[in-house]
């Protein structure tokens, strides 16, 4: 790639950042300090953007070098990462961060959150307080934080009621929002398989693995509840589609009008975020065609609605038979 075809790439990709009804080379030359004619001919590459003006831009309208210099820009996606959850302090932020974007999706009327559910999403585990603990201590755990020892048996008490109160805010702000989602017979497993895993383990107590189980039951009941009604509160729209299987990763899309934006889920409890209108209009349209798949059990499909919540009460009652079990048989 010439200095000239790089530099006219990175000016197609910076126009598209810039705030729209505005003029280009007044913009440019705000952000640079230099004179509108001369943010002109660095637009028209009649004259060099210097390394300086590149990273000023860069920083200015988030925009990443390697989306110019990729020979089909248009198949460049820049994601921003949530902060790596690696402690309580790291979580409390990790939720705060989440909360606002949720309140801010509830501040638009037209919004509305298409969530791929291959597990079980994060605004349902605070909705008990056991199953929550017991989240905060694995994601803690499984990140190597130094909040639980090598060999410590999990003590739900320990964890801080900051971070049940967030949580808690978080499931009852995701319940303010117009939500789309596709469930299928494993959302649920990741759950049960993490209860097995430290029970067997000896770091779950077996009476905090049953008032986890107990706490995992609830979910279900209260969300076959509003799928039967198809409704959260106030006519707030609350959909759920069955699907046999998601090919697609753990994640969301949120509507906003003309306007979108994916989370990706890359590591656990961490993701990645874009607003890239192409990345975007897939993740919608792979969605859609999972939902198509499916079946929408919420409002109507009674029998299909009690066939699948049966599938996942039968998996509860499989894992509380493990549970009954005295470990000294494994």
């Amino acid at each position: 790639m010439t200095s000239n075809t790089f530099q006219l790439a990175f000016v197609k990709v910076l126009l598209r950042q810039l705030p729209k009804n505005t003029k280009p080379a007044e913009q440019i030359a705000a952000v640079l300090g230099c004179s509108t004619a001369s943010a002109y001919r660095k637009i028209k590459a009649d004259s060099p953007f210097t390394i300086e003006d590149i990273t000023t831009l860069c920083s200015q309208y988030r925009i990443s070098l390697d989306e110019a210099m990729y020979s089909d820009p248009s198949q460049a996606v820049i994601f921003k990462k949530t902060q790596d959850v690696v402690s309580i302090d790291s979580l409390e932020i990790y939720f705060h961060n989440t909360l606002a974007q949720l309140q801010a999706l509830r501040n638009m009327p037209e919004a509305t959150l298409y969530y791929a559910a291959r597990d079980l999403p994060l605004f349902f585990y605070y909705r008990f307080p056991s199953l929550g603990a017991f989240k905060t201590l694995v994601w803690l755990k499984d990140s190597g934080s130094d909040f639980l020892e090598k060999n410590e048996v999990f003590d739900f008490d320990k964890v801080p009621e900051k971070i049940t109160d967030l949580g808690y805010q978080l499931n009852q702000t995701y319940y303010d929002l117009s939500t789309s989602e596709i469930w299928t017979p494993r959302t649920m497993a990741n759950v049960f398989e993490q209860i097995q895993y430290y029970y067997k383990s000896g770091l779950l107590r077996q009476q905090d693995a049953k008032r986890v189980l107990e706490d995992v039951a609830q979910v279900i009941d209260e969300r076959e509840y509003r799928a039967r009604e198809n409704e959260k509160k106030d006519n707030i729209k609350a959909e759920l589609y069955s699907c046999d299987f998601l090919m697609m990763s753990n994640g969301a899309l949120a509507v906003l009008g003309e306007n979108r934006i994916a989370w990706v889920a890359f590591n656990g409890i961490n993701f990645v975020h874009t607003t890239n209108p192409n990345f975007c209009e897939e993740y919608e349209r792979a969605f859609k065609q999972h939902a198509n798949l499916g079946v929408l059990i919420s409002g109507s499909a009674e029998k299909q609605r009690s066939e699948f919540f049966r599938k996942l009460r039968d998996q509860v009652s499989a894992m509380q038979k493990i549970l009954d079990i005295d470990l000294k048989y494994y």
